[in-house]
Parts: C-alpha cells; structure tokens; sequence
C-alpha cells in the first residue's frame, strides 16, 4: 500500500494542489481521491505520478512498495 502522507507531501513540495494534480497526471479527480483513500494505485498510475513529480527509484519504494 502507497504511503500517500509522503506522496501527498512530494506534491505538495512540487508546488501542485491535489486537484491540479490529478489533472497533470489525467486523471480524474475524484479517481485519485478515491486511489489516495485506498492507498492503492496501478502501475500505470505510478509511472505517471513518478514522471510528473521525477521521483527516484528509491522515492517510488518507498512510496509505493513499503
């Protein structure tokens, strides 16, 4: 499961809203809500969301596989 209080912060830190986020990264808001809520993303959605914040690979660990 995503450590989302991380994500939520590399977004954060990347000068990005969530909703200005999702949208970077096409998809719907409230599809990304739901993502953050259940703390599960695809791997599709992760490659995109690594891309837009050009996270490492450690970051994408610990992000999305601790």
């Amino acid at each position: 499961m995503a450590n989302t209080n991380l994500l939520k912060g590399k977004i954060v830190a990347s000068g990005y809203t969530l909703s200005e986020f999702a949208n970077k990264i096409e998809m719907p808001y409230t599809t990304f809500s739901r993502r953050m809520k259940s703390r599960i993303f695809g791997s599709d959605e992760i490659e995109k969301i690594a891309k837009v914040l050009e996270l490492t690979a450690e970051e994408i660990r610990e992000i999305f596989f601790n």
